[in-house]
C-alpha cells in the first residue's frame, strides 16, 4: 500500500505541478536537455517503434484507445484499431495507441495488447486526466479519453494525436453542467488533436463556444463549416479553414514556439462517399437523447450510450460512418506529423538535392503536332493546308511542367532518357536541373501527331526507343537508391513508356508511404505492369475506355480460366474494373472517357465495385482546340491534390479542371493554369 501511494504522489506531483511544455522524449540525452526527472520518465513504457521514431525525431501520432474499449463492439474494435494504425504507416508516421495496462503507462501498443485491450472493452476504466493517477496507483486498467491521451502524449513528446471525435458541452448543460474534459484539456495542452469535428449528439455552438473561450485555435480541413461526426455539415462555421496538412503544421509550429500552452483542433469532414445519412441519424439521436434521459444515464456513460443506441437504431450504419472517418483522419493526422516532422527538424526537411516529394518516370518527347486548317475537315490521302507545331511532350514531362511551373509543387524529381542529338539536347536545355536524365545512342523521343478539325487525333507515331532502351533498371536503381524516403507519404508517376523491367524495380523498391500512380499511355504500352506482376502494387491507374479494355484482356487471358473469372465480359466496362481491382489487384482506377467525363472506381464491400462518375465541366465546341494533352494535365492536378492532403473526389475535380483549361489550348500544358484555377470550387 505504501509504494501505490508513493507511486500516486509521484505521479500526481508530476502531472499536476510540472509545466507541460517539459515534454518527456523516448531518449537520455532529451531528459538531461529538458531536466526531466527520470522517475517520471520512468512511468512511461515505449513500444519499440515509437521509442525508435522518438529518439530520431521521426513523426509520431498517439492515438486514444477509449474508442477500442466502449467506442466499438468487439472484434470490429480490435479490426479498426489495426486498420487505424496501418494508415497512418502508410501516410509516413509511427502509430502510438496509448492505454494504461496493469497500472503501467503505454506508449504504444503491439498487436496482442490491442487485442487484450479489445476483449476487457467495459472493463477497463475509462482514464481521463482526474483518472490516471489513481489507475496507475491502483495497477488498473484505463483505456484513455481524448483529455487523457492529450496529457500522456504530450508527456511523452508526441505532437499530433488523431481521434473519431472529441468530447463537447451537452445538451442540456444549463441544468447538468456536464462539460467533456477534453474542452478544458484542449486550453491547456498544446497538441493538435485531428478529429471529424464534436459529436453530432452534443451542444455543437455552445462546445465552439466554449472552445473559442479557452484559446483553442479551431480549424476545419477543406471547408468552412465545422464537421459534426457522423456528418460533414453541422450549419456552424469554424475559427478558420486551412487547405492543407503543411498549413496545419505550420499553425501547430508557431503555436509551440510561441509557448501559448493551449491546443488546436483540425476538423476533418466525413468523406462524402461513407456520409451518414442526416436525416436518418438526427432522428436516432433525438431518440437516443430521449432514452437517455428517461433511463438517467450521465456521466462518463453518456456517450458510449448513445453511440452504441444510435449504432442500434441506424441498422449499424452509424458505426460504418465512424470507421470510415477515423481512417479519414487518421490519414491527414500522420501528414501533419510528417509535415510537422520537416518543420521542426530542418535537417529532414525534403529538397530536390536528397528525397523528393514526387518522382515522375517516363516520357520527355518532342511533340510534332500538325491539324488542318480551322473548320476544314481532314481528308484522307492527300496533302492538307494546316499548321505544324513544334512542343515539348511526353506524359511525364507533361505532369511535370504541371506540378512545377504551372503549380508551384516544390521536390518533384524527373527521371528519363534523351539522345545524344540536337532535339535531347534541347530536352535537357528545357528541363534545367529538375531532371536526372540518362543519354543513350537512340534518338531523342518524338511523337508525331495529325489532328483533325475539331481537334481530336487521328493518327500518330511514336519513336520511343530510348525510353525503352536507354532507361535501365539500372539507371532507376541508381537514382531511387539515393531519393526515397519512409517520412511522410509520397508519389511515383510512372506512364507507360518504360521497360517492363523498370517497371519491376520500381515497385521492388518503393516503400509503402509511397503511391503508384501509372499512366497506361496507349494500348501497347498499358499491359506493362501486368506482364511486371506489380498490378497489385498500383494505387491509381487511369487508361481510357480502349486502354481498359485491352488490360482487361491481358489479363484474363491469365487468369480466365479461374471460377470467379470465367464468366466476366471482358467487352463490359463493369466487369473489366471489377476483374481488375478485385482480381487484379489495383486499388484504384480513374476511368477517362473523353467528353463524357472520369469514372472512379474502387473495391467496395463483398467483391463489389464503388463507383462514381465525374460528367465534363460545359465547354462551347469552338473552344476546343486540342486533347493531347488533357490525360497528362488531368494527371499532374490529381497528384497536386493527393500530396497536398485533398480527398480522391476532390482530387479527381482538381485535375478535370487542369484538363478543361489545357482542352482550350495549342500547347500540352496551358499557360495560364495556376493552383487557383484547379482548386475554385465554383468550376464544377
Amino acid at each position: 500500500m505504501t509504494n501505490a501511494r508513493h507511486r500516486l504522489s509521484v505521479i500526481a506531483n508530476h502531472m499536476l505541478s510540472k509545466p507541460l511544455m517539459q515534454v518527456a522524449k523516448a531518449s537520455s540525452e532529451h531528459l538531461q536537455k529538458n531536466n526531466i526527472p527520470t522517475h517520471w520518465y520512468k512511468e512511461l513504457q515505449f513500444s519499440k517503434q515509437v521509442k525508435h521514431a522518438l529518439d530520431n525525431n521521426l513523426p509520431v501520432v498517439a492515438l486514444e484507445s477509449t474508442i477500442i474499449s466502449h467506442g466499438m463492439p468487439f472484434p470490429q474494435n480490435v479490426e479498426t484499431a489495426v486498420l487505424v494504425e496501418e494508415q497512418i504507416k502508410k501516410y509516413g508516421a509511427t502509430p502510438a495507441t496509448i492505454a494504461i495496462l496493469d497500472g503501467i503507462i503505454h506508449i504504444g501498443l503491439d498487436k496482442e495488447q490491442l487485442t487484450h485491450l479489445g476483449k476487457l472493452g467495459k472493463k477497463c476504466i475509462k482514464t481521463s486526466r482526474r483518472d490516471i493517477a489513481v489507475v496507475c496507483a491502483n495497477k488498473q486498467n484505463g483505456a484513455t479519453t481524448v483529455s487523457g491521451t492529450m496529457i500522456l502524449a504530450h508527456l511523452a513528446g508526441i505532437n499530433v494525436f488523431v481521434t473519431g471525435g472529441i468530447g463537447g458541452v451537452h445538451r442540456g448543460v444549463t441544468e447538468t453542467m456536464d462539460i467533456s474534459a477534453d474542452l478544458t484539456e484542449l486550453g491547456r495542452t498544446p497538441l493538435c488533436v485531428v478529429s471529424a469535428g464534436v459529436k453530432s449528439i452534443l451542444d455543437i455552438p455552445r462546445t465552439l463556444e466554449y472552445l473559442e473561450t479557452s484559446g483553442v485555435t479551431v480549424a476545419s480541413f477543406g471547408t468552412s463549416e465545422f464537421p459534426a461526426f457522423f456528418t460533414s455539415k453541422s450549419g456552424y462555421k469554424s475559427h478558420i479553414e486551412v487547405g492543407t496538412t503543411q498549413e496545419c503544421a505550420r499553425i501547430l509550429k508557431s503555436n509551440l514556439d510561441l509557448n501559448l500552452k493551449s491546443g488546436m483542433i483540425v476538423a476533418v469532414p466525413i468523406p462524402k462517399d461513407k456520409e451518414a445519412q442526416t436525416g436518418s441519424i438526427t432522428h436516432a439521436i433525438e431518440t437516443a437523447l430521449f432514452e437517455m434521459d428517461a433511463q438517467k444515464v450521465g456521466g462518463k456513460d453518456a456517450t458510449p450510450f448513445l453511440l452504441q443506441r444510435v449504432n442500434e437504431l441506424t441498422g449499424g450504419e452509424s458505426l460504418k460512418a465512424n470507421i470510415a472517418l477515423v481512417l479519414n483522419n487518421a490519414r491527414i493526422g500522420a501528414q501533419i506529423a510528417s509535415d510537422f516532422c520537416k518543420l521542426k527538424n530542418p535537417s529532414l526537411r525534403v529538397n530536390s538535392d536528397s528525397d523528393p516529394n514526387i518522382i515522375l518516370i517516363g516520357g520527355a518527347v518532342l511533340d510534332i503536332t500538325s491539324a488542318p486548317k480551322p473548320n476544314t475537315p481532314l481528308i484522307a490521302n492527300t496533302s492538307n493546308p494546316g499548321s505544324v507545331n513544334l512542343t515539348f511532350g511526353g506524359v511525364a514531362r507533361n505532369v511535370h511542367e504541371v506540378l512545377v511551373s504551372k503549380l508551384n509543387v516544390e521536390n518533384v524529381m524527373f527521371i528519363t532518357a534523351v539522345g545524344s542529338d540536337s532535339f535531347g539536347k534541347l530536352i535537357t536545355s528545357h528541363l534545367g536541373g529538375s531532371g536526372d536524365i540518362a543519354v543513350g545512342p537512340n534518338r531523342t523521343a518524338v511523337y508525331n501527331c495529325v489532328m483533325d478539325h475539331t481537334g481530336e487525333m487521328t493518327s500518330a507515331i511514336a519513336d520511343m526507343d530510348v525510353l525503352e532502351c536507354d532507361l535501365t533498371p539500372q539507371h532507376v536503381h541508381n537514382v531511387l537508391s539515393k531519393k526515397l524516403n519512409t517520412i511522410g507519404q509520397r508519389v511515383v508517376f510512372l506512364d507507360g513508356n518504360p521497360s517492363v523491367q523498370v517497371f519491376e524495380k520500381v515497385c521492388e523498391m518503393c516503400p509503402n508511404n509511397y503511391l503508384l500512380f501509372f499512366d497506361p499511355t496507349s494500348i501497347p504500352k498499358c499491359t506493362k505492369p501486368i506482364i511486371a506482376k506489380c498490378l497489385d502494387r498500383i494505387d491509381y491507374i487511369k487508361p481510357n475506355q480502349d486502354e481498359l479494355f485491352a488490360m482487361s484482356l491481358y489479363l484474363y487471358e491469365e487468369i480466365g480460366t479461374r471460377p470467379e473469372v470465367k464468366e466476366l465480359n471482358i467487352r463490359d466496362i463493369n466487369d473489366c474494373l471489377k476483374l481488375l481491382i478485385v482480381y487484379g489487384g489495383v486499388k484504384n482506377i480513374l476511368l477517362t472517357l473523353g467528353a463524357d467525363g472520369v469514372i472512379f472506381a474502387k473495391k467496395s464491400k463483398n467483391n463489389s465495385i464503388y463507383k462514381k462518375h465525374f460528367p465534363t465541366f460545359p465547354m462551347k465546341a469552338s473552344d476546343r482546340v486540342n486533347v493531347t494533352g488533357c490525360g497528362d494535365n488531368f494527371c499532374g492536378g490529381f497528384i497536386y491534390g493527393i500530396g497536398n492532403g485533398y480527398n480522391v473526389e476532390e482530387s479527381i475535380l482538381m485535375g478535370m479542371r487542369a484538363a478543361h483549361l489545357t482542352l482550350q489550348s495549342p500547347f500540352a500544358v496551358h499557360p495560364l493554369l495556376n493552383t487557383e484555377y484547379i482548386t475554385n470550387s465554383d468550376l464544377k
